[in-house]
């Protein structure tokens, strides 16, 4: 165990193993959030222990790299000077692994990645947590402790599956950083002597003299009857090691060692030569179980702490290897017999003995007491007082494996230097042609003549040249100098066929071409040794079909085959139903029925200037007379009768509702709507600047601001169109996984995960924002969307013509190649305020591109939200989280919204 000016006694590690059967207390309450906080009592003696605060997830880990983000905080005690509180570990979280029928699975039990689907149930109570959850068919209860600067966590297996649990092991792994003294690249490690096996990292400044900050790991069992390996290694060959399953439960090293696998403790003190990022592992293993087996409890323990900076096991502040009582306190070093043994741990100390040997047991040294015959053994002792040592050893002369290369590798079993060992039973021999290391170099068929000559293979490609070398069947064989291997795209024939450059980039994932349109995504193809990435689309000379895509890819889409409206298809013929069908600029002034067309439908004329009871004439036709008059703000007009009326007159609201239009909504203009020139924005009425804007064609009306529309603008795979004009997207054609986003390139974790935003609100980068969106009127044919926070006009698929049928007689994917939602795939604002257009859903946002590339989706990178429920709508008063998500089509080139579908990623706002 550690031990200096903090005490790192073991004494109390027996009562850890305790706990894991005693009851759950009465006062237990759920975790909520996933995990658990802990923080050091005043009860505690925080003057030596200092103070700890950290959060344990349900399933076991904790750190700044994992999900819940818990970077347990020290504040240590006696540092001079003090530094305050810092952060100490980037992930603490235990691998399980689980062999049967000689296949082997794992997991890191950590909630960010022990899977999809594995859920934990749990419960806290002051300082305990119990978590029980299952995993590969293994059910965990995990029992953890906090006890001022001290987390201990106990875990119990039961075999749920239906066969045999040949091994279980568990494996802790901390990669603490330490940012009291540098950063955490220049962390040193160390361990103890004897058991339980104690490791743990300090800061920088290797003095031992000089106590400093630690992070200590070691096992809950004084015997370390469980424990199987241990190792200091270096992040992240070590974490990426230990989950490695495919040789069966990765073993650990046993030593200290570095990124490349090196000794890094070279003088012997059990201390690193050089600070690194350090990671500390134990392995412990249980089993076998057999099904519905429970294991029994394995424990370690986590502790921070001030102390020297080296392996001091008994605390009496002198380091190994200078201890000459390395696990007895011997503060002043007494050594009478001068045998390198300390007197408290000497069973002769006035005789010297320095091997201590003690063939009978009794703690008395054979050198100071009187010779009892015993069996021969191989220790330089004369056990049968005989008069002759290590004679008759047992075991001595039967066959072994030396360890050396070769002929040198068979050997017999003799006694030396206290212990027996192998010796090779041939001498070493010139090297010959058969196969066979017989210099014991551990080269094969070196040096022989005739090889290393230059030959001909009579092979094709690279492979054409060889040297001669000796075949393991006997004889010189002409061998190529470079060996076959995958064909590349670099002009030779590697894989040595005859045919150079075949085969370069099939089945490979799409590339980009850096073209717009539909020639966007291509293929990797290999030209004259040059890997190229060319279109997988040929573009016609013109665009031939209004389908939302830039087939001829010149960055235009559907250029000349729009209509006046903006729209595919011949312009709408002017009907009565109070619009402008044929975008000229005037409502209803060509309808079928042009004397009567009255408040948007085609009235009965007046039959002797007379109409139903419910109806008025007025100059010759009979409407409703609340048509010909206007009713009252808060009324509407009766059909049936004719009159205004009041919808809410027999209706009465509670709850901080009121009503509109006899339904019970929000008090809140979200729901009420704003007067005419008034935008509804962070839940209060303010002026439209665009009330009263004329923008051109191509332009829409941001912020009093005519800006150019994005909807006919097609741009590549690594661009985005930003008002009208394609810009360097970074993250253009890269793919995130699940709970990730893409920022400058790279995929971090989504800061909008698990952000839900009220309505009106959408969440970018991890903040809920008032919906760009809301106030900015696209021109017909098109729909809002936003990137980077900031509104821009796409074409709305549902204003596309319906998709060719499919030769299956089905109907082929529709045109969301996509720039933009659905009209209906979003929530539309409440009317009333006169200026809003859909708004976009975060939970579901629309395909990522519709013109074969190349206006982002609003997800995480337009500020509409960053994963499950980030976007979801939330009534202010039943907080309801409301999914407005719809299904959205595929696209109108299924080959070119296939390829698509592999290049975009989310990514975050830039």
């Amino acid at each position: 165990m550690i031990r200096g000016r903090t005490s790192w006694a073991a004494g109390s590690i027996p009562a850890v193993v305790a706990l894991v059967c005693a009851a759950a207390p009465a006062g237990a309450a759920p975790v909520e959030g996933g995990f658990q906080r802990f923080e050091t009592g005043p009860a505690c003696n925080r003057a030596q222990t200092g103070v700890l605060q950290m959060g344990l997830d349900v399933f076991g880990g904790f750190g700044s790299n994992t999900r819940i983000g818990q970077n347990a905080t020290f504040d240590p005690a006696n540092d001079e000077p003090d530094r305050g509180a810092r952060g100490t570990v980037f992930e603490s979280m235990p691998f399980l692994c689980q062999t049967q029928a000689g296949a082997s699975v794992g997991s890191w039990l950590e909630a960010g990645r022990i899977g999809d689907g594995v859920q934990a149930v749990a419960d806290a109570d002051g300082n305990r947590m119990t978590s029980r959850y299952q995993v590969n068919g293994v059910g965990v209860e995990l029992v953890a402790t906090f006890e001022c600067n001290r987390i201990t966590q106990c875990y119990t297996f039961t075999n749920n599956t239906e066969q045999r649990l040949d091994e279980l092991a568990l494996i802790p792994y901390v990669d603490g950083d330490l940012f009291f003294v540098g950063t955490f690249n220049n962390d040193f490690g160390g361990t103890s002597v004897g058991i339980p096996r104690n490791i743990y990292e300090f800061d920088a400044g290797d003095d031992p003299n000089e106590p400093t900050s630690q992070l200590a790991l070691f096992g809950g069992d004084p015997e370390d009857r469980f424990l199987t390996g241990w190792e200091l290694g270096e992040f992240s060959e070590s974490r990426r090691r230990i989950g490695n399953t495919r040789n069966g439960c990765e073993p650990l090293r046993n030593g200290i060692t570095d990124m490349e696998g090196g000794n890094t403790d070279r003088n012997g003190d059990l201390v690193t030569d050089d600070g690194y990022d350090v990671t500390l592992s134990l392995r412990f293993d249980v089993g076998p179980l057999e099904p519905d087996e429970m294991s029994p409890a394995v424990c370690y323990s986590l502790k921070w702490g001030f102390a020297l900076a080296c392996s001091d096991e008994d605390a009496d502040g002198v380091c190994v290897p200078q201890d000459n009582c390395p696990e007895v306190p011997n503060p002043e070093q007494l050594d009478i017999d001068g045998d390198g043994v300390g007197d408290p741990c000497d069973n002769c100390p006035a005789d010297a003995n320095p091997d201590q040997a003690d063939e009978d047991g009794d703690g008395r040294g054979d050198v100071c007491q009187i010779c009892e015959p015993r069996p021969e053994r191989c220790d330089n002792i004369d056990n049968d007082c005989d008069g002759t040592t290590d004679e008759d050893v047992p075991g001595a002369g039967e066959a072994c494996e030396t360890g050396r290369p070769g002929a040198c590798a068979p050997g017999r079993r003799v006694c030396r230097n206290r212990q027996l060992a192998c010796v090779q039973n041939v001498e070493v021999a010139d090297e010959a042609c058969d196969g066979d290391d017989n210099d014991c170099d551990g080269i094969i068929d070196e040096g022989i003549d005739g090889t290393g000559e230059d030959c001909a293979t009579g092979l094709p490609g690279v492979c054409t040249d060889g040297v001669r070398v000796c075949d393991p069947g006997g004889g010189v064989v002409c061998r190529p100098i470079v060996p076959q291997s995958p064909e590349v795209c670099d002009g030779l024939d590697n894989d040595c066929d005859g045919r150079a450059d075949e085969s370069i980039g099939a089945g490979e994932p799409a590339c980009v071409t850096g073209r717009p349109g539909a020639c966007a995504p291509g293929e990797p193809t290999c030209v004259e040794g040059v890997l190229t990435c060319e279109p997988m689309h040929s573009p016609p000379e013109q665009e031939s079909a209004c389908d939302g895509i830039d087939d001829d890819c010149d960055g235009r889409i559907d250029e000349n085959l729009r209509n006046g409206c903006g729209l595919c298809g011949d312009v709408a013929q002017d009907v009565c139903n109070g619009e402008d069908d044929d975008c000229d600029g005037t409502v209803d002034e060509d309808p079928e029925c042009p004397d009567l067309c009255r408040a948007g439908r085609c009235a009965d004329p007046c039959v002797n200037f007379e109409c139903p009871d419910n109806e008025i004439c007025v100059m010759g036709a009979c409407i409703l007379r609340c048509e010909h008059e206007p009713c009252a703000a808060g009324e509407v007009c009766d059909a049936i009768s004719g009159r205004c009326a009041d919808p809410c007159a027999d209706t009465n609201c509670d709850g901080g509702r009121v009503c509109h239009l006899g339904e019970c909504v929000p008090d809140s203009c979200y729901a009420l709507g704003c007067p005419d020139g008034e935008l509804c924005i962070e839940n209060a009425c303010t002026a439209d600047p665009c009330t009263g804007v004329q923008c051109g064609a191509g332009e829409f009306c941001r912020a009093g601001q005519c800006v150019v529309s994005c909807a006919t603008v097609a741009c590549a795979l690594d661009e985005v169109c930003v008002d009208g004009v394609c810009a360097a997207d970074p993250c253009g054609g890269v793919q995130c996984e699940d709970g990730k986003v893409c920022v400058n390139g790279a995929c971090i974790n989504d800061p909008c995960q698990g952000v839900n935003c009220p309505f009106g609100q959408q969440c970018n980068d991890g903040r809920c924002i008032s919906d760009p969106c809301i106030g900015v009127r696209c021109p017909l044919g098109q729909t809002c969307v936003f990137v980077d926070a900031v509104a821009q006009c796409v074409l709305d698929e549902n204003y596309m013509p319906p998709p060719p049928p499919r030769e299956d007689g089905g109907v082929a994917p529709g045109t969301d190649g996509g720039v933009g939602p659905a009209t209906d795939g979003g929530p539309m604002m409440p009317e009333g305020d006169g200026d809003v257009t859909p708004t976009v859903d975060a939970a579901d946002p629309p395909d990522p591109m519709r013109d074969g590339g190349f206006v982002p989706a609003p997800d995480a990178s337009t500020g509409g939200g960053g994963g499950a429920d980030a976007g979801a709508l939330t009534d202010p008063e039943e907080g309801c989280d409301c999914d407005v998500a719809a299904d959205r089509p595929a696209g109108a080139l299924p080959w070119l919204a296939l390829v698509l579908l592999g290049l975009v990623r989310r990514r975050r706002p830039r």
